[in-house]
């Protein structure tokens, strides 16, 4: 029995969930078809009898695309779908014109009125399907002997007779079972050379005919090729008598192919599921506020469902020409996390640069989008990589990489899905980012007040000195500090104030008006110099040796240094 087919025309995967909400709650059983755009529409026809067409597809040919669409789909009801009242009203006009029966807008109301149109064009179709529904006796014998010598019949008919021999096998029998006439005709099932699978399943039809002694019908009979793919075909089963009260005598069986329908039927329903899965992957993303159980939801689920190695969140930084890893999974997730990334350098670099999602298979092998440029460190040579870029209002923040390796390479589905997935991911990324930066700010404003508040009560010197350095100590989580005087005409240091927090001070760290010689501290006297706070790590080769003793000393890893700046010295 057919089912209410409703084809959708459009692009915006939020668009078509919304319309398949609406259809789900009007309607019990339909079958949904989802296209991205009229050219692949008019190419690949699907069964339709409403389609859905949004607006903008029509372009500025309104009455020819119309024109093409009812010639490729005639008789079919077309609805067109408005994104907003506005400008679109000529194409709409001239759309309602050329044949297109009505329109809504994709607002609640227009959904809601969706709803009811579905109701109401569903109800129609039931009564043209009752109308044109004819007893059809497809065991009429001079119909069934015409089917049976014509070999151009679509219809694969088998007869078996007693002792389930084969008595008739037509030509489209022979192309569904893959066995001539001439070598199954009065042969018994049970020695029929077929797949196990194949012949378990007709003995069962056979079994299940003469048990029950009337017509059956099989919507999705799989048959297994001779090359091992599955093929579905409908099958409809006739027992027949030589008399109403007489036991059964023959069956007969009539099938056609159905393998497109049933594929049709997995695609519509694995995109449904893709559907379900971005939604409940935008859902969960954007639930959280705190940056990183965002990155850390949306990164696990995105290595998840893309059967991934490896997952990693790279942000760009304020000067464009730098990724930061920000949050890695997976087994190189610690290798990555410690190395960034440059815009349009390297294979990923390059693909950021590009500002679209990218799939590279063998990354680096000859013959790839930029065979000229190496793969970043830690990723291999042999690694699948799929890469798209984090988005905002003002451009790109950042680059979402996904790979794995010693697997099956990524296809086109995957890299449509991990866009749709980055898409989502975006905006959840952002706002929590934007969240954290102004939840920041409010912190370090407090900071600044209540400094400046207990700083202006004090009149002495050292007091001053000795609570400003307090203050820095707490409120940026340091371990210790100190503050230093610069006398620039002897171009030395002298510590002024002291602040040790929860941990206690290593024997080497320095008192209170100990000097050192600027002249042998040049990195340190270059940040006085540009009047600008720097970050000294022990673990960075490129530190000057002078600074990585001095740190030693202190018994720290991390240096801050902010130079204290009045009227400009």
């Amino acid at each position: 029995m057919s089912r209410f087919s409703i084809l959708i025309i459009e692009e915006n995967i939020a668009i078509a969930t919304e319309i398949t909400l609406a259809a789900s709650q009007y309607l019990d059983d339909y079958c949904l078809s989802v296209t991205k755009n009229l050219t692949e529409a008019l190419s690949k026809p699907e069964p339709a009898d409403l389609i859905l067409l949004n607006l903008s597809q029509l372009a500025d040919n309104v009455s020819g695309r119309l024109a093409s669409l009812m010639v490729t789909y005639p008789g079919v009801s077309i609805v067109l779908l408005r994104e907003s009242e506005g400008a679109d009203e000529p194409a709409l006009v001239a759309a309602l014109t050329a044949g297109a029966q009505d329109y809504v807008t994709l607002s609640q109301a227009g959904l809601l009125r969706l709803g009811r149109r579905f109701v109401e064009l569903h109800a129609a179709w039931q009564t043209r399907q009752r109308e044109e529904t004819t007893d059809l006796d497809l065991l009429n014998p001079a119909l069934l002997k015409k089917a049976l010598t014509s070999d151009s019949s679509q219809l694969g008919i088998q007869v078996i007779g007693p002792n389930n021999r084969i008595r008739v096998w037509n030509q489209a029998a022979e192309t569904f079972f893959g066995l001539k006439r001439k070598q199954v005709i009065g042969i018994a099932v049970e020695n029929l050379a077929l797949s196990p699978q194949n012949l378990g399943r007709l003995k069962d039809i056979l079994e299940q005919a003469r048990v029950r002694g009337e017509q059956f019908s099989i919507p999705n009979y799989p048959l297994e090729g001779p090359t091992q793919e599955t093929h579905w075909i409908r099958v409809h089963v006739y027992p027949l008598r030589e008399h109403p009260l007489a036991p059964v005598s023959d069956v007969c069986i009539i099938s056609t192919d159905v393998t497109d329908l049933k594929l049709a039927e997995v695609e519509n329903w694995e995109y449904n599921q893709e559907l379900q899965i971005l939604l409940e992957t935008g859902r969960e993303s954007s639930k959280h506020l705190e940056l990183k159980r965002t990155l850390e939801q949306f990164t696990d689920q995105t290595k998840t469902l893309l059967n991934a190695d490896n997952c990693c969140v790279y942000f760009l930084e304020k000067d464009n020409k730098t990724l930061r890893p920000v949050l890695a999974v997976g087994p190189l997730s610690d290798q990555i996390q410690t190395v960034s990334l440059k815009i349009d350098q390297g294979i990923i670099g390059a693909g950021s640069a590009s500002g679209k999602a990218t799939l590279i298979n063998f990354a680096g092998a000859p013959g790839e989008t930029w065979p000229d440029r190496q793969i970043e460190t830690p990723y291999s040579e042999n690694e699948h990589l799929l890469f798209a870029p984090l988005t905002a209002l003002n451009g790109m923040i950042g680059v979402m990489v996904a790979s794995r390796k010693n697997k099956t390479p990524f296809e086109e589905d995957d890299l449509r899905f991990f866009e749709n997935l980055v898409q989502q991911g975006s905006s959840a990324i952002n706002n929590a980012r934007l969240f954290e930066e102004t939840h920041r700010n409010l912190n370090e404003l407090a900071i600044l007040y209540e400094a400046s508040a207990a700083i202006s009560t004090i009149w002495n010197t050292q007091m001053v000195l000795n609570t400003l350095v307090r203050q820095m100590v707490y409120s940026i989580n340091m371990s210790s500090g100190y503050i230093a005087s610069w006398n620039k005409t002897r171009n030395i240091g002298a510590v002024q104030a002291i602040f040790a927090g929860d941990e206690p001070l290593s024997q080497d760290y320095v008192k209170t008006d100990t000097v050192f010689n600027l002249a042998e501290r040049p990195a340190l006297l270059l940040a006085l110099n540009q009047q600008r706070p720097l970050v000294f790590q022990l673990n960075n080769p490129l530190l000057d040796e002078a600074e990585r003793q001095s740190m030693a000393n202190l018994g720290c890893q991390s240096l801050l240094l902010v130079p204290l700046v009045v009227k400009g010295e």
